[in-house]
C-alpha cells in the first residue's frame, strides 16, 4: 500500500483491528492528528513507543487461493482501450475486489464485489502514464488471500494530429492506397517524438482506443527537418477529404514501421530485365547496377505511388523501326530518304536533322516536327529514312513514369 498523501484515523486497538479485518481503507485527507494506532490512557505505551502504520489483515485461511489468468504477463495495452481481466479461485471465497497496481501502490479500482471466479472488461483511463510494471491484483475482501498477474505494459501517446487526404485529384476512388505524409517542424513537434519516430502511429479513429489500424512506413526521418512517412489508407473516396490521425509522444514505444505492410504490391528489380506495356505497382524500384531494357516497338508505362530509379534505362533502337532502303523513316517524325547521301533523322518537338552527305550529294530531309516539348504525351522516337541500299536507324524507345514520389 502506498503511504504517499494518506492520513490515518485515530482508532482504539479493537476498532483498528475490526476496520483492517474488513479490508477498509481511508481516503486521503480523512481524520486528523499524527499517524498510528492510539490506545486508551489506561493502556498507554511507555515513552519511546513509535506506532507503525501497518495494515492489519488476518492470515489467509488454509485452502484459499486466487489466480489471475488475464492480462497475460508481458502483454501490452493502450491507455483508453479495454483491459480484459479474468481470475479463478478455490476455497470458501465469496467476494473479491479487482485493482490495478504499479510499483507497490494501487493505481485504480477496476471492479468491486466480484464473484470468486469470473472476469470483467475495464477501460484503462486515457491519462494513465505509460509503463511496463503494471499488475492486476484480485483479493478476497474477507481475508488476506490474493492473486497477482504478471507485469504488463500500458502504453500512452500524449499528442495527436489530424492528417487530411484530399481525393479531389483522383479520377476514381481508391482502396488500400499508399499515401505519402510529409512531416516538417510545422506539422509535428519533433521534440516530443521518440528517437527515429519509433512512437509514430496512425489510426482512422481520433480517440486513443489502442487500435492503430493504418499501417505506416518511415522512409526517412529528419528530426527538425523534412521526414517522409507512407501510410496505407483503407479507402480514399474520389473528390472527398479523408481524415486519419497521427499519434506520437510515447518515449517507451517500439517502432511498428513496415515497408511490406504499406507497399503490398512492391516491385524491386533483381538483375537486368525487359518490360513492356502498362505496369502498375504500389512502389517500383530499379536497383543500382540493374538495367531496364524497353522492348522494341512498344512504349512502356510504369505507374506507382513511389518510383525509385537507381539503375539504367536502355531505350536504344526501341522506337519506330528504321526506314527501308530508299524509303522514308517510320513514325510521325520519320526522316526523309536520299539516293546518294545520308538519310534524315526523325523529329520530336522540332524538325529532324538532315542526313550526312558529301559536298555534291543530296541529303535526306529531316523528319517533320511532331509532339510537344511541354506535353505529357510520350511517343516512341521516329526513325531515320533509308538511303540507297542502307536501312535507316530506328528511333529511341518511349517510357512513361508516373508517381507522386519519383
Amino acid at each position: 500500500m502506498s503511504w504517499l498523501g494518506r492520513s490515518w484515523l485515530l482508532l482504539s486497538a479493537a476498532a483498528a483491528l475490526a476496520a483492517c479485518a474488513a479490508g477498509s481503507t481511508t481516503p486521503a485527507g480523512d481524520g486528523g492528528g499524527s499517524e498510528g494506532i492510539y490506545l486508551p490512557d489506561s493502556r498507554k505505551q511507555p515513552d519511546g513507543f513509535v506506532p507503525q502504520p501497518d495494515t492489519l489483515q488476518p492470515d489467509s485461511p488454509p485452502g484459499l487461493s486466487i489466480s489471475v489468468t488475464a492480462p497475460a504477463a508481458a502483454s501490452s495495452h493502450a491507455a483508453g482501450a479495454q483491459l480484459a481481466v479474468t481470475w479463478t479461485s478455490s476455497g470458501p471465497i465469496t467476494q473479491v475486489a479487482v485493482e490495478l497496481w504499479r510499483a507497490g501502490a494501487k493505481v485504480a479500482d477496476i471492479a468491486a464485489a466480484q464473484p470468486p471466479s469470473g472476469g470483467t472488461n475495464w477501460t484503462i483511463d486515457g491519462a494513465t502514464p505509460g509503463g511496463s510494471d503494471y499488475v492486476v491484483k484480485v483479493r478476497d475482501t474477507a481475508s488476506a488471500a490474493e492473486g497477482v498477474s504478471g507485469q504488463f505494459t500500458i502504453v500512452n501517446w500524449a499528442w495527436r494530429s489530424g492528417v487530411d487526404i484530399n481525393g479531389a485529384a483522383l479520377t476514381a476512388s481508391k482502396s488500400d492506397y499508399p499515401v505519402l505524409v510529409t512531416l516538417t517542424p510545422t506539422t509535428i513537434d519533433y521534440a516530443r517524438t521518440a528517437a527515429g519516430g519509433a512512437d509514430l502511429r496512425f489510426s482512422t479513429q481520433s480517440a486513443l482506443s489502442g487500435t492503430f489500424d493504418v499501417p505506416h512506413y518511415i522512409e526517412s526521418w529528419n528530426a527538425g527537418g523534412t521526414s517522409k512517412v507512407w501510410v496505407r489508407v483503407k479507402s480514399v473516396p474520389q473528390g472527398q477529404v479523408t481524415t486519419i490521425y497521427m499519434f506520437y509522444g510515447n518515449a517507451g514505444a517500439q517502432s511498428t514501421s513496415s515497408e511490406s505492410a504499406v507497399f503490398v504490391n512492391d516491385f524491386v528489380s533483381s538483375g537486368n530485365l525487359t518490360l513492356t506495356g502498362n505496369k502498375t505497382y504500389d512502389r517500383f524500384t530499379l536497383r543500382g547496377g540493374d538495367t531496364l531494357t524497353i522492348q522494341a516497338g512498344a512504349p512502356l508505362s510504369i505507374t506507382a505511388r513511389s518510383i525509385v530509379i537507381a539503375g539504367t534505362i536502355d531505350g536504344d533502337f526501341a522506337g519506330y523501326a528504321g526506314g527501308a532502303a530508299n524509303s522514308a523513316g517510320n513514325g510521325p517524325g520519320g526522316g526523309g530518304t536520299s539516293t546518294n547521301g545520308g538519310a534524315g533523322g526523325g523529329g520530336y518537338g522540332g524538325k529532324g536533322g538532315l542526313g550526312g552527305r558529301d559536298s555534291s550529294d543530296t541529303p535526306g530531309s529531316g523528319g517533320p516536327a511532331n509532339g510537344s516539348t511541354t506535353s505529357v504525351a510520350i511517343d516512341m522516337g521516329s526513325s531515320g529514312g533509308g538511303a540507297s541500299a542502307v536501312l535507316g536507324g530506328a528511333g529511341g524507345g518511349a517510357i512513361t513514369l508516373a508517381a507522386p514520389d519519383l
